[in-house]
């Protein structure tokens, strides 16, 4: 299969984000002399060993395949949602292994608290709700507590409240910050 086909191909299958191993499958070959070509004529680039994604990928997407798992939260995710206006440098996401990424922001979290995402065209993101726990479970990382509790009270119509508290169960100090915010 030519090059041109194949991302054409991937493009139609909406893969923005493929293996090495995909690229076998539709190939029907090993695709080291494939990739090497692509990554020359800068139409593929390189995430990480074995994974690759289309240059014009958007970020968001090539985020959450540096570490798996991992989802978007925290001010990303709430300017995602339109819920602030607050833009971070960098990439924010959670993970559940430790990783320094010098384009993302990668925060670890322990494994019991590592819920609420889902996948939207290829983005695996906090719901949410999810990214306003994750914010008040670890406030820095969403300019503090007042930041927080401003997003909440202007977006009342737009969160899930119930939700909300079904997700702040989960952490003590979580679930109080919420109860403090919500009287």
């Amino acid at each position: 299969m030519k090059s041109r086909a194949l991302l054409k191909t991937l493009r139609e299958k909406n893969m923005d984000v493929f293996t090495s191993k995909d690229l076998e499958i539709i190939i029907g070959r090993k695709p080291y002399n494939t990739i090497k070509t692509l990554t020359k004529n800068k139409e593929i680039i390189k995430i990480k060993n074995g994974v690759y994604a289309f240059t014009d990928t958007d970020d968001m997407k090539i985020a959450t395949r540096v570490i798996e798992p991992s989802y978007i939260s925290f001010l990303s995710a709430l300017n995602y949602y339109d819920l602030t206006e607050q833009i971070p440098k960098k990439i924010q996401l959670i993970t559940t292994k430790r990783k320094k990424h010098a384009k993302y922001n990668f925060t670890t979290i322990k494994k019991n608290l590592f819920f609420g995402y889902i996948n939207i065209d290829g983005i695996i993101i906090a719901e949410k709700e999810k990214a306003i726990i994750d914010s008040l479970y670890l406030p820095k990382e969403a300019r503090g507590l007042k930041e927080i509790e401003l997003l909440i009270k202007n977006n009342l119509k737009e969160i899930d409240i119930k939700k909300l508290k079904e997700y702040a169960s989960q952490h003590k100090l979580t679930k109080k910050r919420l109860k403090n915010i919500l009287r």
